[in-house]
């Protein structure tokens, strides 16, 4: 007998919203129909709650931000869609950070964000996400990939030295793997 799932309405709308958009879900090809609402969550749904929708038919996320130079990671749940990164990044950082930023150097035009995607390919592909894109931009236009229910960003401090170092040693993946791959040459001559 076939597994029957029952969801409430509120889920129902839920999932029907998130397909419309055509999100790239960890484990689903995108745009591939979700059926199941439970894919969504969360570790610890009491403090990290699933995604959610507003009487308005807008999402809203709980998001994880990964913060490599001081190796902390934050999660920020009821994301609004329409939110610009900017304006989240200003109230993530309205005070100092709990990690000892002594310097003041996490504020909100200050800060990078950007996202890991996949290009269906073993290339890894970082996204450089705009003060002024809203969460809904990143996850349907850039397909940022949701995994565990949460949307997943690098934060770092612009022009810093993990910024600097991490670029350029992925760039430098980039060209080996292009070199690697590289074996014609067009002589125009």
């Amino acid at each position: 007998m076939e597994k029957c799932l029952i969801m409430n309405i509120e889920d129902q709308r839920t999932l029907k919203e998130i397909n419309k958009r055509k999100l790239r879900v960890d484990g689903q090809i995108v745009g591939d129909k979700i059926g199941d609402i439970n894919i969504f969550n969360t570790d610890d749904p009491d403090l990290i709650p699933r995604v959610r929708l507003t009487e308005n038919r807008r999402l809203l996320w709980s998001v994880l931000f990964y913060l490599p130079e001081p190796n902390a990671t934050v999660i920020v749940p009821n994301i609004h869609e329409d939110v610009t990164f900017f304006n989240l990044l200003e109230s993530i950082f309205n005070q100092r950070a709990p990690w000892g930023d002594d310097e003041g150097k996490y504020k909100a035009d200050t800060l990078n964000v950007y996202n890991e995607i996949s290009d269906n390919t073993t290339t890894r592909v970082l996204k450089k996400v705009r003060p002024e894109y809203t969460l809904s931009n990143v996850l349907t236009s850039f397909r940022c990939p949701i995994k565990h229910g949460l949307p997943t960003f690098i934060i770092v401090i612009s022009g810093g030295k993990y910024e600097n170092e991490n670029l350029e040693d992925y760039v430098e993946y980039v060209l080996e793997v292009f070199y690697q791959n590289f074996n014609w040459i067009y002589d125009s001559t």
